[in-house]
């Protein structure tokens, strides 16, 4: 797992979340591509990065980038949740 991350945080307080617009798409077999753009003013920055690709539910790639409030926000997921007891995708 690789995953970076920079933050300014807003020393005041950070008016209420509101999403703007979001997507689900399904890829193929359990995977899906997830967009959303959201403000949210928690951060004034943000620059993130997580390549988690497996041992985590819902793993995958996932990019955030926020300027001044405004997020976007986009990942690659596994539907699957991770068994951690046979250390492997759950089946139900």
């Amino acid at each position: 797992m690789i995953s970076v991350n920079l933050r300014i945080r807003n020393p005041f307080r950070a008016p209420q979340f509101r999403n703007i617009w979001n997507s689900v798409t399904h890829i193929k077999g359990n995977k899906y591509l997830e967009a959303q753009i959201s403000y949210y003013a928690f951060n004034w920055v943000e620059l993130s990065l997580d390549l988690n690709w497996r041992q985590t539910d819902h793993a995958g790639p996932w990019l955030t980038v926020n300027l001044l409030g405004l997020t976007l926000d986009v990942r690659i997921y596994d539907q699957r949740r991770w068994d951690n007891e046979r250390d492997c995708w759950a089946t139900d």
